[in-house]
């Protein structure tokens, strides 16, 4: 999932540093909005299936690791958000600010290692990872905000969409979750998924051919 962020995530940065040098922001919104909604199906489609592949990939032993699947692949998505927000502050060179996210994302991961993983287990490790992605992207939005408004004097996302992709993402998430105790629930969660996507199949090819535009040269 990091190999598919990377990818997807180096083909937008030159067409998102030309947007940002030439003060157009608001054409970024919609593009990266279909990112994030992409991202998030890869990511769902892993926790949907996470059982099958663990057994495939590992031998019985680890078959709990089953369930930190989730909380990890929930925070690959906030590793890309945070990407979105923080091309922003490389852009402008505001490195401290990048600096400051950092140490404080560090600073908790070590925090929750040391206070929770002794208590309740590796099985912790999962959440702990996604506590401190999704504390390290939202650092990063507010730095970002910071940034655009002193320097473009507007915003390039909408908080509410940002929000509803997030919330929407992180329940169906955690319904996977909950569905392991259950092969045919898991599976009902996937049909009714399927059902939903395939009726949102024109957003979703727009999605798709708004990222083969981005690959073109602007």
């Amino acid at each position: 999932m990091i190999l598919f962020n990377v990818a997807l995530s180096q083909t937008l940065s030159p067409w998102m540093y030309q947007k940002i040098k030439d003060r157009r922001v608001a054409d970024i919104a919609g593009v990266a909005y279909g990112s994030l909604v992409l991202i998030a199906i890869v990511n769902l489609l892993l926790i949907a299936f996470a059982p099958e592949i663990v057994s495939i990939f590992a031998p019985r032993a680890y078959a709990k690791a089953t369930w930190i699947v989730p909380p990890i692949a929930m925070s690959v998505f906030f590793i890309f958000a945070f990407d979105l927000f923080a091309k922003f502050e490389f852009y402008y060179e505001r490195t401290s600010l990048i600096m400051i996210a950092s140490v404080i994302g560090a600073v908790l991961k070590v925090a929750l290692n040391y206070w929770l993983i002794p208590i309740l287990g590796y099985e912790v490790a999962g959440y702990k990872t996604l506590t401190c992605y999704v504390m390290y992207a939202a650092v990063h939005y507010w730095f970002m905000n910071r940034i655009c408004r002193e320097k473009l004097g507007t915003l390039p996302y909408d908080r509410k969409i940002l929000g509803l992709i997030t919330l929407t993402f992180l329940a169906v998430g955690f319904l996977f979750l909950g569905g392991y105790h259950s092969v045919v629930l898991r599976y009902l969660l996937i049909l009714i998924t399927a059902v939903v996507g395939f009726s949102k199949r024109d957003y979703l090819m727009t999605i798709v051919n708004q990222m083969l535009r981005v690959r073109k040269p602007i």
